[in-house]
């Protein structure tokens, strides 16, 4: 059984109601709505619950989302601030797929998504994630510093997840490294194993989730967003640390 904490440091018991667990998604769930617009998070769930092929009102919705850009209407492209992500070639990419994908699958579709100028593995695993309505989650580094910060509080969890459990408190701080790169050339395949290892399996493990199964949907985001919240926790920039009240 893990443990999980509150904001203030104090444990979150178990009740007769819910499990720790629960009660962990929960508040951290409704913690995420401090931050980010229902609104805009309903638009997000409609998308991801849908069954029909991608739109390219969609993918521009999704991308928008996913990497803070702006939509450049004339030029149908997303401008990150990284540079600039082509729509079509995204929907030509994409095609008509929708729906679960084996393993093999999806990484074939990663692949040629990952060809795409702008694109590296979290905005392609984003966009496989709401190609298989919720089968891969998304990838984020503050959910991934969640789950590190929940595996090192409960140090039976190191045995089984030693290679992404953190010893010391700078790690928490440290680049999730997913595959960005300058001259795109990626380990697709083992950068999707490190996602299924280090992050999807993990959250399958601790909240006994279903994620990365050949299943019809699972578009339920609470835990995501609980995941989200609770990293931010972790991140000891001056915005963080006055919401937190911490001197």
């Amino acid at each position: 059984m893990y443990q999980f904490y509150y904001p203030d440091g104090k444990l979150i018991n178990e009740s007769d109601q819910e499990k720790q667990e629960e009660k962990f998604v929960k508040f951290y769930n409704q913690c995420y709505y401090l931050e980010v617009s229902p609104s805009a998070e309903k638009e997000i769930e409609c998308i991801l619950k849908t069954s029909d092929p991608l739109t390219n009102e969609e993918i521009i919705k999704i991308l928008e989302w996913k990497t803070g850009g702006k939509y450049i209407e004339g030029k149908n492209i997303i401008q990150t601030r990284y540079g600039k992500i082509s729509v079509a070639e995204v929907a030509e990419k994409i095609g008509t797929i929708r729906g679960p994908l084996a393993i093999d699958e999806a990484k074939s579709l990663l692949k040629e998504l990952c060809k795409i100028d702008g694109i590296g593995m979290v905005y392609a695993i984003t966009l496989v994630y709401f190609i298989t309505n919720g089968q891969y989650p998304i990838y984020d580094k503050f959910a991934h510093i969640a789950l590190l910060a929940i595996f090192s509080e409960n140090s039976d969890s190191e045995k089984e997840y030693g290679e992404i459990v953190p010893i010391k408190d700078s790690t928490y701080q440290k680049k999730i490294n997913m595959g960005k790169t300058k001259n795109k050339i990626l380990d697709i395949d083992g950068i999707f194993e490190q996602y299924l290892n280090g992050y999807v399996y993990p959250i399958n493990k601790i909240f006994g989730c279903n994620y990365g199964e050949f299943i019809e949907t699972n578009s339920n985001r609470d835990i995501d967003r609980a995941l989200w919240s609770y990293g931010h926790l972790f991140n000891e920039n001056e915005k963080n640390k006055k919401r937190l009240g911490v001197n």
